[in-house]
């Protein structure tokens, strides 16, 4: 299980020492000053000061999710969103990967795909990671290729800058391999809202499931736990199908990745941390897929002593939702129908726009108590959307289009 205590940190690089003096002022960054650091950063050429400038940033960078510049790299460890720790916090045998390994694999892989980089290279030129159809074409070129090299396995090139013992560049290598083998698989599940877990041998999971039936436990753990944060209903699918393959590893390597996650839930970490990072409009996909996760665990037979656990996140879950839809409809709604301006059609637009991220939110958060308050506030936003009207400052149409889309239809009539 990942270690959820604060650990030694483990020898890394030493900072550059032009960088080391400003880390406090890049904290105290504004929004757009953060971007603009960002831009300069995947300029560089120098893998070393990047990492150095955006480390104090990353839980900013998370919270504003910029375009970042689409590397050969970044394009790599897309599949592992999620499975990326602090050095300190890694131990041998998880079924995660430090951060500071990611830059020599990185280099290793380079040099291993030879020719291939610069037919990848030329794809993703000129593009972000807001290019999802860029990611998704390239990555399909580049995983399976990059994850045959990793089992040969690459060279270590730069290990040593990583502050892990060499003995590590194999085993991390093999896990990340086992990741990437099945990341189209994991991408695709990962994009797809509706994801519905399989009922039979012909869909993905079930492949997926039986090629991993020699795989190192860890890298396997590691692809069940990004297919938990991914599918609904997954728990009960992987329990049935590595049960039903006969392999103990399988259903250890099952049982890991559902004690990991279940431990990072519990720590606020993984996908806690991620709804609280996450802006407004992607908080309700986020959160009904861990509301559907934790409902599995809750109901999950082998699981059941750890039931008491589920329910304490569930409640955090719950404050944290409520507190997202409060504060969302107080600055998102509230205060701009407050005002004595008249509402144009872009800020009309602008509301919509909130409000259906705020009906993600209420939907999710009734699956998990709380729902007289949601009903509280929503009455609230219904009666500040009647003063905006009878103030003429919102039409009668828009106003009920507004209270259509927070609350369902037929509420507004």
């Amino acid at each position: 299980m990942l270690n959820t205590e604060t650990a030694p940190a483990q020898p890394n690089a030493k900072p550059s020492p032009l960088l080391g003096g400003i880390r406090d002022e890049l904290l105290g960054a504004t929004e757009s000053q953060v971007l603009r650091i960002v831009e300069l950063a995947d300029a560089a050429k120098d893998d070393a000061i990047r990492q150095d400038v955006l480390a104090p940033l990353r839980p900013r960078l998370a919270h504003l999710k910029p375009g970042r510049k689409l590397r050969l790299a970044r394009l790599l460890f897309v599949p592992l969103d999620g499975l990326v720790v602090p050095a300190a916090l890694w131990r041998p045998g998880d079924p995660a990967v430090p951060r500071s390994a990611l830059a020599p694999i990185a280099a290793g892989v380079r040099v291993a795909l030879g020719a291939e980089v610069a037919v990848i290279e030329q794809l993703i030129a000129g593009h972000t990671t807001l290019r999802e159809d860029i990611i998704t074409q390239a990555g399909a070129m580049l995983w399976p290729l990059a994850a045959e090299c990793l089992a040969a396995p690459v060279p270590a090139i730069g290990w040593e800058a990583s502050g892990l013992a060499p003995a590590h560049h194999a085993s991390i290598a093999q896990s990340i391999a086992t990741v990437l083998r099945h990341a189209t698989t994991l991408h695709d599940m990962a994009q797809d809202e509706d994801a519905a877990p399989p009922g039979g041998t012909d869909f993905p999971l079930a492949r997926m499931m039986a090629e991993l039936a020699d795989a190192q436990l860890e890298g396997s753990a590691m692809v069940f736990r990004q297919v938990l944060a991914a599918m609904p209903h997954a728990v009960p699918a992987l329990r049935r199908l590595a049960g039903g393959s006969g392999s103990a590893r399988l259903r250890g390597a099952v049982q890991r990745a559902i004690d990991d996650v279940l431990c990072e839930l519990d720590h606020g970490r993984g996908p806690i941390q991620a709804l609280r990072d996450s802006v407004l409009a992607g908080f309700g996909r986020q959160a009904r897929r861990v509301v559907g996760l934790l409902h599995d665990l809750h109901n999950d037979g082998e699981n059941a002593a750890q039931r008491g656990r589920v329910r304490k996140v569930i409640a955090k879950l719950d404050a944290l939702c409520r507190h997202r839809f409060s504060e969302g409809l107080r600055d998102g709604v509230l205060t701009p129908l407050g005002g004595t301006t008249v509402i144009d059609a872009p800020e009309q637009k602008r509301l919509e726009n909130c409000a259906r991220a705020l009906r993600g939110i209420d939907l999710a958060g009734r699956r998990i108590g709380g729902a007289p308050a949601y009903d509280a506030l929503l009455e609230e936003a219904h009666a500040s959307v009647r003063q905006a009207t009878q103030a003429g400052c919102l039409s009668r149409v828009r106003g009920l289009r507004l209270v259509e889309i927070l609350s369902g239809p037929g509420v507004a009539g």
